[in-house]
């Protein structure tokens, strides 16, 4: 099943004409066909985080600083719209797997297909979970216990957090958007 959803993902990725570079506008629809509760629509749905770029450059910063956790609990802040980032430099769509049709509804819990990070101390494989809270609007998150077990500190979380997206953009499954910065790069 994890391999079936991997060339999913990675084949709507290279049908939408992936490239290391992209505009934000404009943002994929989120709608999903009609499915029974609690089965997955099998469409993507995207969420969205901003980041850093290296200084003086259009490049995505891949260090652990565009990935720092926040909130109480920690977890990781993503959103559904490119546009709730629109003030960072660059913006990273990673496409999750939602488990019900519509509109989320806070609580929703969508999987985050994350590869295991060879990282000291690694992360726990995927999937993660990513949940609605809506909180601020569009707000998903993953819970820093997702992403790594046992007490580590956030900037080691951060680095795992930031190994799996840079592996997955280089898969094609993180796609590079402009936000503030033209020409963002990866």
């Amino acid at each position: 099943m994890k391999t079936e959803l991997w060339i999913f993902v990675l084949a709507t990725l290279a049908t939408e004409g992936c490239s290391p570079a992209r505009t934000a506008a404009p943002e994929p629809k989120q709608t999903a066909r009609p499915v029974a509760l609690g089965a997955s629509s099998n469409q993507p749905y995207y969420l969205y985080r901003g980041v850093r770029t290296r200084p003086g450059t259009s490049e995505v910063d891949w260090s652990r600083l565009s990935f720092e956790l926040s909130g109480i609990p920690r977890s990781l802040s993503l959103f559904n719209s490119a546009s709730a980032q629109a003030g960072f430099p660059c913006i990273l769509r990673v496409a999750v797997t939602r488990h019900a049709s519509g509109p989320a509804i806070p609580g929703e819990i969508a999987s985050f297909e994350a590869p295991n990070p060879a990282f000291p101390g690694g992360g726990n494989p995927g999937p993660w979970n990513a949940i609605f809270d809506d909180n601020p609007a569009g707000h998903w998150s993953i819970p820093k216990s997702a992403i790594v077990a046992g007490p580590v500190s956030n900037n080691h979380a951060a680095a795992i957090v930031s190994m799996v997206f840079r592996q997955m953009e280089e898969t094609g499954a993180v796609t590079v958007l402009n936000g503030t910065a033209p020409d963002c790069q990866r």
